[in-house]
């Protein structure tokens, strides 16, 4: 009996690195097989995306995969001095 590696539904997935490190690109091809990846299948549950520089949100090509997908923009918590 082969062992089943799939995404057990529901999961949580963290996808982070510094810029430029290809983490939409990724993340995209995540969401495009995750039919494939989860063991749901048919997966229509949300999936939630935090990011901090809008640019990197590939919205047209996510538009076209009918997926339930919220975007929130994750605000850099500064330290107060004094």
């Amino acid at each position: 009996m082969a062992d089943d590696i799939r995404f057990k539904h529901p999961f949580t997935c963290i996808v982070s690195g510094p810029s430029g490190s290809v983490m939409s690109s990724f993340t995209l091809r995540l969401v495009q097989h995750l039919d494939s990846l989860c063991t749901e299948h048919n997966f229509s549950g949300g999936i939630i995306w935090w990011y901090s520089e809008k640019y990197a949100v590939p919205l047209e090509k996510l538009a076209f995969l009918h997926k339930n997908v919220s975007f929130h923009e994750c605000r850099k918590f500064r330290q107060r001095v004094g």
